[in-house]
């Protein structure tokens, strides 16, 4: 008979290691190869990426670990960064990043 709580332990294991997975590839310095004229930068806990589509994209995880000031100017600097560029942009997230609160 299966144990029901390593079976559950066992999943969320997997689930960690398959989330873990994603953000690689879709965020961070370990993504895949970006096309050419597509940038990304980090900063702090995000990753901005521009040069796709008409518009940019942040995506960032973790954002607990920032109080509320230090999040305003993290916030504040995207804004700035696009604004130079004139491009609008989305601020992505996923179910399981952790925000602020």
């Amino acid at each position: 008979m299966v144990d029901p709580s390593t079976s559950e332990q066992a999943r969320s294991v997997e689930c960690a290691q398959l989330l873990g997975a994603f953000d690689a590839q879709m965020r961070g310095p370990d993504r895949l190869h970006l096309p050419d004229g597509v940038h990304e930068e980090v900063d702090g806990p995000i990753y901005r990426r521009w040069g796709l589509a008409p518009c940019g994209f942040v995506s960032g995880r973790d954002l607990y670990q920032l109080d509320r000031t230090q999040l305003d100017a993290l916030i504040a600097r995207q804004i700035e960064f696009f604004d130079q560029r004139s491009l609008a942009f989305e601020w992505k997230t996923y179910s399981h990043d952790h925000s602020p609160t």
